[in-house]
């Protein structure tokens, strides 16, 4: 990881103190040493997330995670909690190691890999609808929805609910058969959060404890809303509050765009099948094969003997994929809309939230403007000092006219994501028939063969 370290800058940061110095910069101390094993830098280079595509929908975990010598969970999370001064940074960079150490490597998919993958895929969908700091709610919730993307599925051990549940294990015991891995999750994120206070580097040491414990919840909220059992549900909760008069989508949509984040790594194309559906599948069949040992129903899609990959995929795209970015995409004509009627002024920068109550805020045209024109996805600058120094400060900076230009919002959710996924639906949908021909043609001949001895 240490080709992106720029010393020079880290040697030479304002403010900092004279160890955490020495921890960014000089030769051979570009980065904290914590048991024997490298942590990410504090100090990265400017225009990093740009060559990294993080923060935009082609970002490649599998490529970036092979050139950062497998620490793109790491990397991509650093990289969005940086700007958030209220964590400290030498404190991040350790925990930031630990979680991800905390991911099985060894499991085809629900490694760090995908973490990164998804926290990625979060951000992407909330910051291209202009939600990234436009909402109103306190900074330390938006660091909370990060934490939650890389940590909402750490500890994963490659099986799902299903296995757990049938098996009886002791998980699916504890937590009653419901949400069983993903209070696993939430609860060991948080463990690891708060096994910090006991060496007195604590991340939340610079919230109240008030805030301290809405951001444990916050986390907690997040990650039990991606079991995928619950997910036709939410979806049509989702669909009947876009229609609903009363609908803020500053204020509600950020609930659903983190377990929507998941699906992107399975819509890949035919093309890029080898890729995380390949590994996703792997894992699958992994369990397809232990299930098969213990004499356990083989839950769908793990018996690799009748797996038909093309048909699988259709499914999914059918059922899950397409009616999610459909929605989506019209929640995102609905912000537009709302945002296009409105034409009052904006707080200035730094404006604490009880000083703002009843006005109105930084429109959605305004703040995915603003995130196009930034040179990073989480560009700090965009804030103000004061505003992102203080976890109760909104950071916006709508009257910055160097950052905001007028000009048309792209629909990035229509345009990219639900096309995409229409293209790559069609394509999936056309190899399925080939298949079904072959194998009908396959059937055939063996039965002619069969009556013909």
């Amino acid at each position: 990881v240490s080709q992106f370290v720029d010393t020079s800058v880290a040697a030479g940061m304002s403010g900092v103190a004279e160890d955490e110095a020495k921890l960014c910069g000089g030769p051979g101390r570009n980065f904290r040493e914590t048991g024997g094993r490298r942590a990410v830098p504090l100090k990265t280079i400017p225009g990093l997330s740009v060559d990294l595509r993080i923060g935009e929908w082609d970002f490649n975990a599998l490529e970036v995670n092979e050139e950062r010598h497998n620490h793109v969970l790491q990397v991509v999370a650093f990289e969005l909690l940086r700007p958030f001064r209220f964590l400290p940074r030498d404190v991040l960079t350790s925990f930031l190691e630990k979680v991800e150490s905390k991911y099985d490597a060894s499991n085809p998919y629900h490694s760090h890999i995908h973490a990164a993958d998804m926290t990625n895929s979060f951000f992407y969908l909330v910051s291209k609808c202009g939600l990234w700091m436009t909402c109103d709610i306190t900074e330390y919730q938006y660091a909370a929805m990060i934490f939650s993307g890389i940590g909402h599925d750490v500890g994963h051990f490659g099986r799902n609910n299903m296995f757990l549940i049938n098996g009886r294990h002791e998980l699916a015991v504890t937590h009653n058969d419901r949400s069983v891995l993903e209070n696993f999750h939430a609860s060991t994120l948080v463990r690891l959060i708060e096994e910090q206070k006991e060496g007195g580097a604590w991340l939340l040491k610079q919230l109240p404890l008030e805030q301290a414990s809405k951001f444990r919840l916050w986390i907690i909220t997040l990650i039990l809303a991606t079991d995928t059992q619950k997910h036709l549900e939410d979806l049509g909760a989702f669909r009947v509050r876009l229609g609903a008069d009363s609908f803020d989508p500053h204020a509600e949509a950020t609930d659903y765009a983190l377990p929507s984040g998941r699906h992107r790594p399975l819509c890949e194309a035919l093309d890029d099948a080898p890729g995380l559906v390949a590994q996703s599948l792997e894992e699958f069949h992994l369990q397809g094969d232990e299930e098969k040992r213990l004499g356990q129903k083989v839950s769908p899609l793990c018996d690799r003997d009748s797996f038909k990959l093309a048909a699988s995929q259709v499914g999914f795209l059918q059922f899950i994929c397409l009616p999610t970015w459909r929605e989506l995409s019209r929640f995102e004509d609905i912000a537009n809309a709302r945002s296009n009627a409105r034409h009052s002024p904006t707080p200035r920068v730094g404006t604490l939230k009880s000083q703002t109550r009843g006005k109105p805020r930084m429109s959605t045209n305004q703040a995915a403007s603003a995130t196009a024109a930034r040179t990073s996805p989480v560009d700090p600058n965009v804030c103000s000092k004061d505003g992102i120094g203080n976890p109760n400060v909104r950071a916006v900076s709508p009257d910055d006219s160097s950052i905001i230009e007028k000009r048309p919002v792209r629909r990035w959710l229509t345009e990219v994501c639900l096309a995409q996924c229409e293209e790559n639906f069609e394509a999936w949908k056309r190899q399925a028939e080939v298949d079904k021909a072959n194998s009908e043609a396959g059937s055939g001949s063996r039965h002619n063969t069969i009556n013909s001895g």
